[in-house]
């Protein structure tokens, strides 16, 4: 899951795992973890494990998939945009060839 660098990574992950405790074909063993995977340019990308029953398998997947984005945005956990820094510099100095 990638998030941005401006969210407080313990209430995401925390939050995170949240939602899959919520889904109550989620089984509880082996424990829901998370962790961060990686720092990349723009975005944190955590991992959240969790695991069901094999049958269960893809009712979850689409479950949790159909709501993150709305999960997300109600526990303020943003996330990441592209995002392009444009610096112009001017001086009145120069011209332009015609």
């Amino acid at each position: 899951m990638r998030v941005s660098y401006d969210c407080n990574l313990k209430i995401a992950r925390e939050s995170l795992e949240k939602l899959l405790r919520d889904n109550p074909l989620v089984i509880d063993d082996p424990p829901i973890v998370s962790h961060v995977e990686s720092y990349e340019e723009g975005f944190i990308n955590i991992a959240l494990k969790g695991w069901t029953k094999n049958e269960n398998y893809w009712q979850v997947y689409w479950e949790i998939m159909n709501n993150l984005k709305d999960y997300l945005a109600e526990n303020n956990i943003k996330l990441p945009t592209n995002k392009m820094d444009i610096t112009i510099n001017q001086n009145s100095s120069n011209t332009t060839p015609q």
